[in-house]
């Protein structure tokens, strides 16, 4: 295996999201930035929805060949979870 392939499904999210989901990341991040000492629930929820669904694409195109079997932000976190606990 060389040093571009990549050996765990999380790291393989990690390395697709990362190009696949940078605008939404960046919007996300600007949201949070904007408003970091002033932080109250769903602020930035609209962001962090479109950050979410785009994490949950990548991880269906990696883990799943493209089924979108995750569909809610729980799940989502579930995942991370799961997978970095093994």
């Amino acid at each position: 295996m060389n040093s571009t392939t990549t050996k765990t499904p999380l790291s393989r999210l990690a390395l697709h999201s990362t190009a696949a989901c940078s605008v939404q990341a960046t919007a996300y991040g600007k949201c949070i930035l904007a408003i970091y000492t002033d932080v109250t629930k769903d602020v930035c929820k609209e962001d962090f929805a479109k950050f979410a669904k785009c994490l949950r694409e990548a991880k269906a195109l990696i883990l799943n060949g493209g089924s979108t079997a995750f569909r809610t932000v729980k799940e989502v976190r579930v995942l991370f979870f799961d997978m970095s606990h093994k």
